[in-house]
């Protein structure tokens, strides 16, 4: 979406330099990782004209999540200008 080659998940990448997913915020000072992922439906406010609005049709979504990490917001004001 934004062009970077090397984009990529923090989990998968140590060392990306644009690490467009990488862990919440709340679960890097966490060390015993039992029972500490987010779970279950988590609900997204879509911005209408955006792609993942056009892609599910509506404003309010609910999507499943099992991990501990999620899209690094350092990145949303150039998502949202590439129409994400």
């Amino acid at each position: 979406v934004l062009g970077y080659a090397d984009a990529n998940s923090r989990e998968m990448d140590e060392k990306t330099p644009h690490h467009v997913i990488d862990i919440m915020e709340e679960q890097k000072s966490i060390t015993n990782m039992g029972g500490t992922m987010r779970l279950g439906a988590y609900e997204c406010v879509l911005q209408k004209g955006s792609k993942a609005y056009e892609a599910y049709g509506t404003e309010h979504i609910q999507e499943r999540h099992r991990h501990r990490y999620e899209f690094n917001n350092s990145f949303k004001e150039a998502y949202e200008a590439a129409g994400m």
